[in-house]
């Protein structure tokens, strides 16, 4: 016999404001269309961990995402994230820019 959890319908807590997140910014990019962008030829979730470890391993970069709030939990990123972003990294491929210039990712 299978057990199934059922929902408390109680409705405790269901219009407390601690149960109302807030959505996605409407001026925001998600995380996964960024990460396309500076790897493109890519899969979704490798673009996201390359451009994750880029963010990990470059101190200045993370510490200026950290300002306006950075939180890799979160799947979107604000403008001033992305401009941020652009700033350091540029607007186009990075290992394809790397390559031309012949050096590495920092």
């Amino acid at each position: 016999m299978r057990f199934m959890r059922t929902k408390d319908h109680s409705g405790a807590g269901s219009t407390s404001p601690s149960a109302i997140k807030p959505g996605r910014p409407a001026d925001s990019i998600s995380k996964a269309s960024i990460a396309l962008r500076y790897f493109p030829g890519y899969r979704v979730d490798t673009a996201q961990r390359k451009l994750r470890r880029t963010i990990q391993e470059w101190a200045a970069l993370r510490e200026a995402l950290m300002t306006p709030g950075y939180r890799k939990q979160v799947h979107y990123f604000t403008l001033q994230q992305v401009e941020t972003l652009e700033s350091f990294l540029g607007c186009g491929p990075l290992e394809e820019r790397d390559a031309q210039q012949g050096r590495t990712q920092p």
